[in-house]
C-alpha cells in the first residue's frame, strides 16, 4: 500500500489517498502501526520479533550490494576499468570544492610497472619449481628450503593480489584507479619478497 503526497478533498476528511504500488521501494509505501487491538490474538513482545544477528548481517550487505550497483559516474568524471588499473593507464581527477584547485591521483611508474613483471616473473618461479619438484630433481636442502619458505609466502601475497583485484573484472559499477590499491599493496610486497629470493 501507498500514501500519495496529495490530500483528498473535504469529502474524504483532507486525508492521503491509499492505493496499490508494486514497488517496495517507494518511500510512502512505509507504514508504522502505532496500535492494533485484536482480543483472540495472545500478547507478544517486539523482542520476540527482532531479527537475529546473521539476518541483520545478511541484509546489511545486501544494502550495500545494491547501493555499490547503483553508483554512476558524475557528470564528466573520469572513471577507468580494472585492465588499466596495473599499467597506470590512467589517473583521476579529485577536485578541492572550487574549480581551480585539481588534483590528479597517480601512481609511480616505476612501481607499477616492476609489480607487473615480478607478478610474471612469480609465475614462471612457481611454475619452474613445481615442476623440478614433479620430476624429483634433487638439491641441496638449504636451497630447496628457502625456496620453499619462498614460495608459500609469495603464494599467499600473489592470493592477496588475486582476491583484491579480480573482484572488480565482474561488477558493472562505476570504478575507479583507487579500487585497486589494496590489490597494489600485496603486489608490492610480493616483489619484495622476490627481490629478496
Amino acid at each position: 500500500l501507498t500514501c500519495s503526497t496529495k490530500n483528498l478533498p473535504k469529502w474524504g476528511f483532507e486525508q492521503g489517498e491509499v492505493s496499490c504500488n508494486p514497488t517496495t521501494r517507494d518511500p510512502n509505501s512505509m507504514w508504522n502501526v502505532e496500535d492494533n487491538h485484536f482480543s483472540k490474538l495472545p500478547n507478544s513482545s517486539v523482542h520476540d520479533l527482532a531479527p537475529s544477528f546473521f539476518s541483520r548481517f545478511i541484509e546489511s550487505h545486501k544494502v550495500m550490494l545494491q547501493g555499490n550497483s547503483g553508483l554512476k559516474p558524475k557528470e564528466g568524471e573520469m572513471t577507468s576499468r580494472p585492465w588499466e588499473w596495473p599499467i597506470n593507464l590512467r589517473g583521476q581527477w579529485f577536485s578541492a570544492g572550487d574549480d581551480k584547485t585539481r588534483i590528479y591521483l597517480l601512481g609511480n611508474p616505476v612501481i607499477w610497472w616492476a609489480n607487473i613483471v615480478f607478478l610474471i616473473i612469480f609465475l614462471f618461479i612457481y611454475s619452474y619449481s613445481s615442476f623440478k619438484c614433479q620430476r624429483g630433481v634433487s638439491e641441496s636442502p638449504e636451497i630447496t628450503q628457502e625456496r620453499e619458505n619462498t614460495m608459500v609466502s609469495a603464494s599467499w601475497l600473489f592470493l592477496g593480489w588475486g582476491l583484491h583485484y579480480i573482484p572488480f573484472w565482474t561488477m558493472g559499477r562505476v570504478l575507479y584507479v583507487h579500487h585497486y590499491y589494496p590489490a597494489l599493496l600485496f603486489s608490492s610486497m610480493l616483489s619484495a619478497v622476490l627481490l629478496d629470493y
